[in-house]
């Protein structure tokens, strides 16, 4: 008799708590790299926590899913974790109170990896890779820092 009704709390726990995956980001056209983490709940939501190196500028923010295609959701009517081409939008705030507005999509099939980019209030772009994997993450954070070594450094825009 306890045990149903313990078994829905159960399941809402689960249902509810999510997995933390690493993020690596860069602003494009300056000397810029940012490091994270994105922690996803199974409702489409997530917490996204951003650190820029040179600047040491930290952003947190929030994420949802905008579009989910039809054929992912028949795959999960069947309990088969299937993501690619799921699509969504990060707003962050940094503690320069720089916003950031970006998209993402699943390019990844099972819900593991996300690729995105957007911009700040200023206009700068920034591009960014979330992976389940700390490997995959450190290869496209190697990738970031060599595509970006000969930019300027980016300016603090605005100040506390």
């Amino acid at each position: 008799m306890k045990l149903l009704k313990i078994l829905p709390l159960f399941f809402i726990m689960i249902f509810l708590s999510g997995c933390t995956a690493n993020v690596a980001g860069k602003l494009d056209d300056y000397n810029e790299i940012a490091t994270g983490t994105i922690d996803n709940n199974f409702l489409g939501g997530a917490s996204v926590n951003l650190r820029f190196e040179k600047q040491n500028i930290s952003c947190t923010g929030l994420s949802t899913i905008f579009y989910t295609p039809l054929s992912r959701l028949v795959m999960q009517a069947f309990l088969i974790p299937a993501c690619n081409g799921q699509k969504g939008y990060v707003m962050m705030q940094c503690s320069d109170r720089t916003q950031f507005r970006t998209e993402w999509e699943v390019t990844g099939p099972f819900c593991g990896q996300y690729e995105g980019s957007g911009f700040d209030a200023h206009g700068r772009k920034f591009t960014y890779y979330i992976n389940l994997k700390d490997k995959e993450v450190a290869k496209i954070l190697e990738q970031y820092r060599n595509d970006i070594k000969d930019k300027p450094e980016a300016e603090i825009v605005q100040k506390l």
